[in-house]
Order: structure tokens, then sequence, then C-alpha cells
């Protein structure tokens, strides 16, 4: 039977390995008590998506109707889980409580039925699972990062982000969920698109994946507009990594579905976010001693240096808007940003004029080496916090260059 301590090491370093950017990352930009909470809710999260997923789910788990036969059922061959359970809802501070718990489960449980190959499902269905699903984890993350729920535009910021995120992750995923009889493609593009079934989408899969792409930039302005309130915090860190990272990948033609068994989805987009998992993975110490080198490097690392020039997104946006696209567009639920977040964003803009971007790059990756990377969180465990300006350029297999610049 592990420990407290024990059951966090075995969160974060599963993560590590299995959701580097959407488990791993996100903690390394929460103090540390905070850190573990996250790393054991994500943990807890993705054993539960993974369970719900498998061939060999147990009929108890698939019967089971009430919270606590559900719980019950999945936990008492996974003792780490019951134990990671308990220990985030105990140390969280009423943030999350078992209610948000049900949630999770009723939308994990639901959603490969709800979304099966058959099925087809209104953007109003598709954007209530994310809700449950996707937004839900957001607002925790947010609330352990000490972002106030006070803030006018907290709830938008968190919708918007949700289904900005989730469209372009199921994009990239197509091709892995009709492996798992999944289907996130709405009727409205369905429809739009005039395919039928799923395996009509196999051969529209340019025009279905130019459509989902101009939904998503739809949602994702409105989304980084709003992030620019929470830019020092760690979801406003995290908010507009993702989003930079996305539009990058679309400048660059590589926001694609992804062949199955040929890259990871995380593995793919983390490294547009400037991220790789080596250091960590080579570094043979325990996770809470990586959590504690690596929390400030990747703390500064996100906070000084923008991934994609927002001027930019207007580009891509003519780029994927055909005419005949407006009518899906249109018919899309507005973010109704008000006047004073424009002005707000205008100023945020303005003085985080600090970026790296170089039109020319063909993958947008930038690695530190592992030397660099030691030195830097040496100098910050030593107290020494100057940074000198940094211009690295990495050549590598197929052509990689990416130019990182601090100004």
């Amino acid at each position: 039977m592990m420990n407290e301590a024990q059951i966090v090491e075995h969160a974060r370093s599963f993560l590590r390995k299995n959701d580097f950017l959407g488990g791993y990352y996100p903690q390394l930009l929460l103090n540390e008590k905070e850190s573990e909470i996250w790393s054991l809710f994500w943990f807890t999260t993705r054993m539960m998506d993974d369970i719900f997923d498998s061939k060999t789910t147990s009929k108890d788990v698939e019967k089971s109707d009430s919270l606590t036969d559900v719980l019950y059922n999945l936990t008492r061959t996974k003792p780490e889980l019951k134990m990671a359970i308990s220990i985030f809802t105990e140390n969280s501070d009423g943030i999350f409580d078992f209610q948000s718990l049900a949630m999770l489960l009723a939308s994990a449980k639901s959603e490969k039925k709800l979304f099966g190959k058959d099925r087809s499902n209104s953007m109003v269905a598709y954007f209530n699972l994310i809700d449950a699903k996707t937004k839900l984890p957001l607002q925790f993350y947010a609330e352990l990062g000490r972002t106030s729920k006070d803030n006018p535009h907290f709830d938008l910021f968190l919708t918007w982000m949700a289904r900005s995120v989730q469209l372009f992750d199921d994009l990239l995923d197509f091709y892995s969920d009709v492996e798992h009889g999944k289907n996130y493609i709405t009727s409205e593009e369905m429809n739009f698109l005039q395919c039928e079934t799923q395996q009509d989408l196999l051969f529209q899969i340019n025009a279905m994946q130019s459509l989902r792409l101009a939904i998503f930039l739809h949602y994702s302005v409105d989304a980084y507009k709003l992030s620019s309130l929470f830019w020092k915090e760690p979801i406003g860190w995290f908010g507009r990594s993702i989003l930079e990272a996305c539009w990058s990948m679309i400048a660059d033609s590589r926001a694609a579905p992804l062949p199955t068994g040929l890259l990871n989805n995380d593995y793919f987009l983390r490294h547009y976010v400037g991220l790789t998992s080596l250091p960590m993975d080579m570094l043979g110490t325990s996770e809470k001693t990586k959590y504690s080198i690596f929390n400030p490097v990747i703390t500064h690392y996100i906070k000084s240096y923008k991934l994609f020039d927002f001027n930019q997104v207007e580009d891509l946006k003519d780029r994927l808007y055909k005419e005949s696209y407006h009518a899906v567009i249109k018919s899309l639920p507005q973010s109704d940003i008000s006047e004073d977040v424009e002005t707000q964003f205008q100023k945020a803009i303005h003085l985080d004029a600090r970026k790296w971007y170089d039109p020319n790059q063909n993958f947008g990756m930038n690695l530190f080496n592992w030397e660099e990377l030691r030195n830097i969180g040496l100098n910050y465990f030593r107290g020494n916090r100057s940074q000198t300006q940094t211009v690295r350029k990495f050549t590598g297999r197929r052509n990689f260059h990416t130019r990182i610049i601090r100004i």
C-alpha cells in the first residue's frame, strides 16, 4: 500500500509518460502543494478515461448507475486510484468536491455511448460534453492557481478556452477516435459536408479539417483575448501557450488528423509549445526533485516567450474562411466580449511585445539541451534569477530550424 508521497510520485510519473502536455506540464506552473493536488486529480481523470475507453472494461463498471457504485467498481482493483481521489478531494480546500467528480464520471461513462461512431450529435450536445469534460478541469486548475472567480470574465474565458482546445484536440485525434469507435464531428459539420456516416468523412478529410479549423479559429481568438486578463496567473500562461502552439501548427499546415501509431497527439503538440520531456526522463531523481528543478525553468520560459504573433491570426482566418463556411461560422454562439476586454487586451498585447517567431521555421520546435536546463535550474536554486539574452538555433533531423529570441 502506497503512502501519500508515493502516490503523488506515482501520479507525476504516470503523467510524464502518458500525458505530458495536459497533465505534467500544467503542474510545473503551480506552487508545490497545488502541483501535487493537480497531479493526483489529472491522474485520476486519465485513469477513468482509460478504463471507460478500454475494450475490456468491466461489465460492473459499465452497468453502474450511482456514483458510489461507479467509484467502488473503478477502485476495487486499483487501490492507487481510490487513494488519489481521497487525497485530492480532501486537500483541495473545497474547490473540488464529489459533485464535481460525479460530473466527470458521468461524462466519461456516457461519452463513448453518446458519441459512438454511428451517432452524430449536435454542436450543443458536443459543447455540453466539453463543459463537463474540459471546462471543469480547467476551472479546477485555475482556482488551484489562485485565479479569482470574482472576475466577471472568468467563466466566459474558461468556456471559450475549453471549446477551443477540445475542437483542436478532437481534430488531431480523429483517426484514433475512429479506431476507438467515437465520433466528435457534429451533425452541423456532417450536414455541411454532406456526410451521413463517419466512413463518409474519411473521404472528406481535407474539407472536414478546414471546416473544423475555421470553427476553432472562431473561438480561439476570443479565448485568447480573454486569456490576456489572466496572464499573471498559471491558467493564463497555460492557455496562451496552448493557443499560440495551435496557431503555429496551422501556420505550418500541420494541424491535421494524425495517423494512429505514428505520432502521439501530446508528443506532437508539445513541441509547438517548445517543451520536451527528455531532460525529465533522463534525470534519475524523484519526481519531487524534478518539480523543484523545472518549476522555475518552465515558468520563466512560458512567461517570457511568445510562440506566435497574434497579429498573424487574421491571415490564418483568411486562409480558412472560405465564403461557403460563413453560414456555419455565423450559426455558432458569439462570445460577446465587451469593449473593456478589447481595450485591456490591446494594452496587454502592446506590453507583451516579447516574442519568438521565425516565419521561415518549418516546425515550431525549440529545445534547450540538458546542460542549459541544468545550469538555469542551478542558478534559480542559488537565488540568481537574472537572465541574459538567449539566442539559440537548433538544427537537427528533418532540418528543424527554430530561433528563440528574448527581447
